[in-house]
């Protein structure tokens, strides 16, 4: 679809060409940097540190840059970066790589992210070394296939959108990385054979896939087939994989393609959802009225007991004033007593003078006078 000989791929080559020519001629000229045979620039260490620590800013010490612009500069081969080992993202998108990307960041062993979209390479055959890689994109090369072992088990998102890909053999192994979840294979030349439906369901952590612009979309019960096939798919093109379509296309290919099959399930769904909300909404009515009940017996406990504290209060001033009242009883009671007291010890005088036989006047016909 995209090939060199087609038109679209001889002006697309042409483009970034053009492109490429721009932006090495708006930046000023070094008479040291070597160029090939035919005029292209040669990726040096002293190009490349001069790049990083003069125009990007970064640090003198090669091996501390961990993010890296190598952009637009018309190089054919990625070489004399050994001494960048600290590198976690590159940027080498718009140059002139190809055919193959070699073996020139096989050192870079903390690699996340390797972009080199809009060059010439034709054959992803040696990052299995980089085996923290999870981003590459190789969009808008020249792409016809995968070499097996060529990438790493870690890679979880490749974009391989506006290449040569056209059979499935040429992706096949792309299912033996367990954790690639994100495929963009947009804008090649992918056929709808089973193969290719076989493959993409082999691939066991695949969650998104895009395959515009491709073949392989007019396949009768094309999207069907994926949903169906890729039980972890939840994004296919440019449309969400809902839970409903997933239920149905699932029944669609157990049944061997019924679509009434496709219907219960749907129905069933529906309907199984619509009881769902039944019970959720009775057990929150429930909830609801567990927790009137809750709060009513809190307010009867609240007022409760303030009752009792008011008792309480009641009761501490009456157990006050009965000890007040005791103690003023208390208090008479020891007033008569020492009044009792006195008349006695009065009284008994009053006997003792009768009985020396004093008269005094005070005794008459035998009583106490004045008493």
């Amino acid at each position: 679809m995209n090939s060199p000989s087609s038109p679209t791929g001889a002006k697309m080559a042409t483009a970034r060409a053009k492109f490429a020519d721009f932006e090495a001629a708006s930046r000023p000229a070094f008479e040291e940097d070597p160029v090939d045979e035919n005029g292209f620039p040669i990726m040096t260490h002293k190009v490349v540190h001069r790049i990083v620590y003069r125009e990007f800013g970064g640090y003198i010490e090669p091996s501390i840059n961990d993010v890296v612009h190598l952009e637009n500069r018309r190089w054919r081969e990625i070489r004399d970066l050994n001494k960048y080992t600290g590198v976690t993202v590159l940027h080498l998108e718009n140059n002139q790589i190809g055919p193959t990307i070699g073996n020139g960041l096989a050192h870079m062993s903390k690699l996340k992210a390797l972009y080199l979209q809009c060059n010439m390479v034709r054959q992803v055959d040696s990052l299995a070394a980089n085996q923290k890689l999870t981003l590459l994109n190789v969009a808008t090369n020249q792409i016809s296939g995968f070499a097996e072992g060529g990438l790493p088990h870690s890679l979880n998102t490749l974009l391989v959108s506006a290449n040569n890909i056209s059979t499935a053999a040429a992706l096949a192994p792309l299912a033996s990385l367990p954790n690639l979840e994100v495929l963009d294979l947009s804008r090649n030349n992918l056929e709808g054979g089973d193969e290719a439906f076989d493959l993409f369901a082999r691939m066991p952590a695949l969650r998104v896939l895009y395959l515009q612009h491709n073949p392989i979309q007019k396949t009768e019960y094309y999207r069907r087939r994926l949903v169906s096939g890729c039980r972890r798919l939840t994004y296919l093109d440019d449309t969400p994989v809902e839970t409903a379509e997933r239920v149905g296309c699932e029944a669609w290919a157990a049944s061997g393609g019924s679509f009434d099959a496709e219907r219960t399930a749907r129905r069933k769904l529906v309907e199984d959802r619509r009881r769902a909300a039944k019970a959720a909404a009775k057990r929150a009515a429930a909830a609801e009225a567990e927790a009137a009940k809750t709060k009513k017996e809190l307010d009867f406990n609240k007022q409760l007991n303030e009752q009792v504290m008011r008792n309480q209060a009641d009761l501490r001033e009456q157990v006050a004033a009965a000890r007040a009242a005791e103690a003023a009883a208390e208090a008479e009671v020891a007033a008569a007593q020492d009044d009792l007291r006195d008349l006695t010890f009065h009284l008994e005088a009053q006997a003792k003078i009768v009985a020396e036989g004093g008269g005094g006047g005070e005794l008459s016909g035998g009583d106490l006078a004045g008493v």
